[in-house]
């Protein structure tokens, strides 16, 4: 399980190291970005994270008139906002970032969809995933200006739910078994199949290409959150239905569902019993590069949960 907000964010640990995910151009003159999915539950933070950082950042959106979808950017102060651009493009048109990378010196990659129950998966999650990311390449590889791309990708993509695999560690060596997925259809699986062929195709791609390519594998990414409905993580967590389950696999806690069950049940009158079955991840790759995780299961959930309150969602 990952925490969206607070401590030191990973492109704050990485720009203090040779090999970093963006490199400074001036001590006063920080890159510009590209962030994808800026409207989600962990863009909208990358966002505000980045801001704070005096970088210059572009925001691509889908509809820039959807007030709602736009409201995370409501919350930032003037003085940043001068540094923040936001862009339309869409995702399944082939050459609608090309003019959003230009000028950019990276890229964060995190438009996806996270639809668990798709009436149509083929159309709904697993080309957006597989050709949106494709097409958000092929713009970063028409322009110079792009470093590196940091693709955001999921566990979902690292373990196959529904497998006997309960005293497995996973690492970023592992892939969701996407033949399994299809054939078993269990509870999510165009999500995971949709995030295991869309890290794929993006891995080969850059393999083609020769490009810069970093890819982080986040848990369930918790905590409090900037957009004005519940994101669907929170919305998992609370309701009591993902385990915590950790290329660079992010995840600070491991934990089964009865602990979270138990963590809920402290705050909110709830009775639930779920399986005590753990699935450990190793983030140990991650640590090398001296990222630390700072909060514990409860700080996260407690904290998702008091923000659900101050919003009126719970």
């Amino acid at each position: 399980m990952l925490k969206a907000q607070h401590g030191r964010n990973f492109t704050e640990q990485a720009s203090e190291r040779p090999g970093s995910i963006f490199i400074r151009t001036m001590d006063a003159d920080l890159p510009k970005v590209l962030v994808t999915g800026s409207t989600g539950h962990l863009g909208s933070w990358l966002v505000m994270r980045l801001l704070e950082k005096g970088y210059r950042v572009k925001a691509s959106v889908l509809n820039a008139d959807d007030k709602q979808d736009l409201h995370p950017f409501s919350l930032i102060s003037p003085s940043k906002l001068e540094r923040l651009e936001i862009v339309k493009a869409d995702l399944l048109v082939e050459g609608d970032f090309d003019d959003a990378v230009q000028g950019c010196d990276g890229v964060f990659h995190l438009a996806c969809p996270t639809n668990f129950s798709a009436e149509d998966p083929q159309k709904q999650a697993i080309n957006p995933a597989v050709q949106g990311t494709l097409n958000v390449l092929r713009s970063c590889i028409k322009t110079r200006s792009v470093k590196r791309v940091l693709h955001v990708s999921s566990a979902g993509a690292i373990r196959t739910p529904g497998k006997d695999d309960a005293d497995r560690v996973f690492d970023e060596s592992c892939w969701t078994d996407v033949d399994f997925c299809l054939k078993s259809k269990m509870s999510g699986w165009p999500y995971f199949v949709a995030k295991t062929l869309g890290e794929r195709a993006a891995v080969e791609f850059a393999r083609m290409h020769n490009l810069d390519l970093v890819v982080a594998n986040p848990t369930l990414v918790t905590g409090p959150f900037l957009l004005p409905r519940i994101p669907n993580s929170i919305k998992d967590a609370l309701a009591l239905v993902t385990e915590a389950r950790g290329r660079y696999v992010c995840s600070a806690v491991d934990a089964s569902i009865t602990d979270v069950a138990d963590i809920i049940r402290s705050q909110l009158d709830l009775s639930y019993l779920g399986e005590p079955e753990i699935h450990y991840f190793d983030s140990s790759k991650l640590k090398t590069l001296g990222f630390q995780y700072k909060y514990t299961l409860k700080d996260m959930l407690l904290d998702a949960i008091e923000c659900c309150k101050e919003k009126g969602l719970l």
